[in-house]
């Protein structure tokens, strides 16, 4: 009985060994795309036979990130997964006898250009030689006379007959050299060329990852492996298409994605989840106008140019701290969303409902949206295909119908355009990330803008380009220097400016019109506002803002007149104005 237990206890841990472990045929079945990186699931069917054993996901790139590998399956029995195991697999250099007898040639090659060199070298030595031996005798030749002298007549001659024959042979040799040095190099790169064709790098190194599985009976399943890939991205783009017609706006929201992985992404699903956020254009807006008086202990700072305008139907501008904000924003939804999607390491989650019902005349099909926590986790419908080339793919989240109120917004401090808006709703359930907007107005390209992040259901700004049917000019006026008070000095800057609006459209148009007056921190720096020939709807002490709204007809044109002055000690220099 005692030696029937060993072989038994032998006989069960061989029972107990996993078997013999073999690659599976496997494929990427799902990718969600983050801002900066991209979750791969790969599934393969696997025949399971009860017992331990292991599945071998072999090939996979070199790239992926260790740490984030998680595996999970499905099958009618059940079964456990008792581990993951990441190997890297070190691949061997290819060899091409193709290219090797290409680099024995160029080898060849090489060595006859190197044969060229040396005797280009040794000629040019002896034409040194020859010059050295012609200057000593035209030097040497005239402190003798020929009577004292050993060397003949006839012996000079014929030294420089020798000389010039010498040379020349030297000067023809050479000239041949190097042609034959530029034949070398013209065959050393027809080489390399056809080196670089031929030759094939080598293998790169890969990784495994072995899956160790417990099953209680034979079954049939699927496991499903994921990891996080840098090298992928998305962003939000947008298309505008607005009629003034109708006052509707067609409004489609694109996800698109770029990835350089090294993985092609064949007939797969793919997830969106949160954006980079890019800049983009709209109305230019108003920083603070403050004054100060000169202190010379201070460094004047240089003035800053305000945003030069292109002319163009629309523009790139935007309000830094703003656009911050929703970066900021847009960026913690991203990483609410990341560690949501990475904790569960799944696929896509599950669609909730469409983003918004597609417009009637359009073919594209819309995304559908989920709910993963502080941000929306778009499902692109159907599968798709994105090669590692770096070129953006565009796939549809939401089409939406518009309808808003249209009006011009007027900055001509910065920009003597009128750029049209249209406050419109967005009636999705899922936010409007920060991104660029084409904009296009009736069946016309009006440039790029851009919109910040926009909460479901929450009105925003549309900005659609300038219209020329406005015209818009602003005029500096007053600027002098005077003295006031007869005791107490006081020195006084006056300044003005007029802005002239005139409607050119066919019908009644609403304007905002921006525009400021400077601001003092300081007591004893006052700014006084003589005029204003339009009292303003708004006005912003912190900035020096002032907001201006009116109607004009068709045809109408009016003005808006600002005086304002400046009063500080006579002594000081007002700085900024």
């Amino acid at each position: 009985m005692k030696t029937i237990i060993p072989w038994l206890s032998i006989l069960l841990c061989l029972v107990a060994l996993p078997s013999m472990a073999l690659p599976v045929d496997h494929k990427i079945t799902a990718v969600t795309v983050y801002r900066d990186r991209a979750l791969v699931t790969r599934s393969a069917p696997v025949s399971l036979t009860p017992g331990v054993q292991s599945i071998v996901f072999d090939r996979l790139p070199v790239a992926l990130d260790e740490n984030s590998v998680r595996a999970r399956g499905s099958s009618v029995a059940s079964f456990k997964i008792l581990g993951i195991e990441v190997k890297r697999q070190y691949q061997d250099k290819s060899t091409n006898l193709e290219v090797t007898k290409l680099d024995l040639d160029l080898r060849k090659i090489d060595d006859q250009d190197r044969t060229v060199a040396d005797e280009r070298n040794d000629l040019e030595q002896k034409r040194n030689l020859l010059n050295d031996m012609r200057n000593r005798i035209v030097n040497d030749a005239p402190k003798t006379s020929l009577s004292t002298n050993m060397i003949s007549t006839a012996s000079l001659k014929g030294l420089f007959d020798f000389y010039g024959s010498e040379y020349t042979r030297i000067t023809d040799r050479l000239r041949v050299l190097e042609w034959q040095s530029r034949e070398l190099a013209e065959q050393r790169d027809k080489l390399n060329r056809q080196i670089n064709l031929l030759q094939r790098p080598a293998d790169p190194d890969t990784r495994t990852v072995v899956v160790t599985v417990e099953s209680k009976e034979a079954a049939s399943g699927t496991i499903d492996i994921s990891y996080i890939m840098h090298g992928a991205s998305w962003q939000p783009q947008y298309d505008a298409h607005a009629s003034v017609t109708d006052g509707k706006v067609e409004l489609a929201y694109y996800g698109v994605v770029r990835q350089t992985t090294g993985e092609s992404w064949d007939d797969v699903a793919i997830a969106l989840s949160t954006a980079r956020p890019s800049s983009g254009a709209r109305l230019p807006d108003l920083g603070s106008w403050q004054i100060d008086l000169y202190d010379p202990s201070v460094p004047r700072p240089m003035p800053m140019a305000p945003a030069a305008f292109s002319g163009g139907r629309a523009m790139d501008m935007k309000k830094t701290s703003r656009f911050q904000s929703q970066l900021a924003n847009a960026q913690q939804a991203s990483a609410g969303a990341m560690n949501a999607s990475v904790d569960t390491l799944g696929a896509p989650a599950p669609a909730g409902g469409l983003i918004e019902e597609k417009a009637k005349d359009a073919e594209d099909e819309v995304a559908q949206v989920a709910d993963t926590g502080p941000a929306a986790l778009f499902t692109v419908p159907g599968k798709v295909t994105i090669p590692s080339d770096g070129q953006p793919h565009r796939n549809t989240i939401a089409i939406q119908n518009l309808t808003g109120d249209w009006e011009y917004e007027v900055t001509p401090k910065l920009a003597q355009s009128a750029f049209l808006k249209v406050k419109v709703n967005n009636s999705s359930a899922s936010p409007l990330l920060p991104g660029e907007v084409n904009a296009f107005l009736e069946n016309d390209y009006v440039g790029k803008s851009w919109i910040g992040l926009v909460p479901p259901h929450s009105s925003f700004d549309l900005f659609l380009g300038t219209d020329d049917g406005i015209k818009i000019t602003r005029t500096a006026g007053v600027d002098k220097e005077e003295q006031a008070g007869v005791i107490s000095k006081t020195k006084v800057l006056k300044r003005s400016y007029t802005i002239e609006i005139e409607n050119y459209k066919k019908s009644d148009q609403t304007f905002l019109i921006h525009d400021q007056i400077p601001i003092s921190k300081k007591e004893d720096l006052k700014v006084v506002v003589n005029k204003m020939s339009l009292e303003p709807k708004k006005r912003d002490d912190n900035t020096g803002e002032l907001t201006w709204e009116m109607k004009l007809k068709p045809q109408e044109k009016q003005k808006i007149e600002v005086e304002f002055q400046v009063e500080c000690d006579p002594k000081k220099e007002v700085v900024g104005l």
